[in-house]
């Protein structure tokens, strides 16, 4: 559990310790100094997945903060974030290619922006993709008016002309840029790292791009020696580049989601990974089970970009789920990414 103050007053409570979210304290911060505090809890909470106590748990849960923390600012309208917006099917940047091949990638990006202001604006997108050759291919779209203190969602199609795909042998990612135009005037940008792959499962096997493949792979779990969970990214990276030389192209994120920087190695080396849900022997009714399809959503939303995630592990490891609870999970998935591959 965490809670935060900015000033004294209550900015947020979040439940779980895997999973970003943020706290707005925009209308909180005054000239001057502040005080931010954030009380962090780790004692046992069956309502909080994986939700075992720690003393029956067959691996460690520490307290603290043990991941990166971003103070961000933005103008008054932005790209969202989008686990913090929690849109269905979109917020922040959501691209999809599902029709490739070595000739041409064709799919959609989704750009979610808020408009904070007290004026409607007119914005145009800028986007752009660009390979490791630094070739780019860029888009410009329409011009679309934001209302006031209100959001809208972009939707441009996208083409790729032979397009370098990505693979374990192959990791070629794209920087993806999205720049928001007022009057051709910058007003925001972001980019991200993605990558253009198809997957597919089936009786026949799995394939990648188009050709079978046997999936080589193992375990990981995110801790160290005399630091715990507090491990930085280059740790983080040295984790993925030492599975990838031991001769693996795929990992098991057991048995929660785990960090962001851990998931950008696995697309820059050429690591295939299952992405899994917080849980561990464990299934309580109620406010488990909601928190549990938070997570899912949470955890798709944040990851969704990865070329690397071909599996998602929307489901309690080893716990007696009940036929409701799986079929409303798979029903999520569906609904944050309703694709093909």
């Amino acid at each position: 559990e965490a809670t935060v103050w900015c000033n004294g007053q209550l900015i947020t409570h979040h439940l779980g310790g895997f999973l970003p979210f943020t706290a707005d304290i925009s209308s909180n911060i005054t000239t001057g100094e502040n005080q931010l505090v954030v009380k962090v809890i780790n004692t046992d909470n069956n309502q909080i997945p994986p939700g075992k106590n720690i003393k029956d748990l067959d691996f460690n849960l520490y307290g603290g903060i043990y991941r990166n923390v971003h103070h961000i600012t933005t103008n008054p309208i932005y790209i969202t974030d989008a686990v913090k917006v929690n849109k269905k099917n979109s917020g922040g940047i959501l691209v999809n290619f599902d029709q490739i091949n070595t000739s041409l990638a064709k799919g959609s990006i989704k750009v979610h922006l808020q408009n904070d202001s007290e004026k409607d604006t007119n914005v145009s997108l800028e986007i752009s993709f660009e390979d490791s050759d630094h070739i780019k291919t860029v888009k410009i779209s329409e011009v679309k008016k934001i209302e006031a203190f209100s959001d809208t969602t972009f939707i441009e199609q996208f083409d790729l002309k032979s397009p370098k795909l990505w693979s374990p042998e192959n990791p070629n990612l794209y920087k993806c840029t999205v720049r928001v135009l007022q009057s051709d005037q910058l007003i925001d940008q972001l980019t991200i790292n993605t990558g253009v792959r198809s997957i597919v499962l089936n009786e026949k096997g799995f394939f990648l791009n188009g050709k079978k493949r046997f999936i080589n792979g193992t375990n990981r779990h995110q801790e160290y020696p005399y630091v715990g969970y507090a491990i930085s990214d280059q740790a983080n990276y040295r984790d993925a580049f030492k599975i990838k030389e031991a001769g693996f192209d795929f990992v098991r994120l057991s048995h929660y989601p785990h960090s962001e920087s851990f998931m950008e190695a696995c697309n820059e080396l050429g690591l295939m990974t299952m992405n899994c849900i917080p849980g561990w022997q464990y299934f309580e009714e109620g406010a488990f089970v909601q928190n549990s399809f938070k997570d899912i959503r949470d955890l798709i939303h944040r990851d969704r970009n990865h070329p690397s995630v071909i599996f998602w592990e929307n489901s309690l490891n080893e716990s007696g789920m009940t036929p409701q609870y799986m079929e409303q999970a798979n029903a999520i998935v569906r609904e944050e990414l309703p694709y093909k591959d």
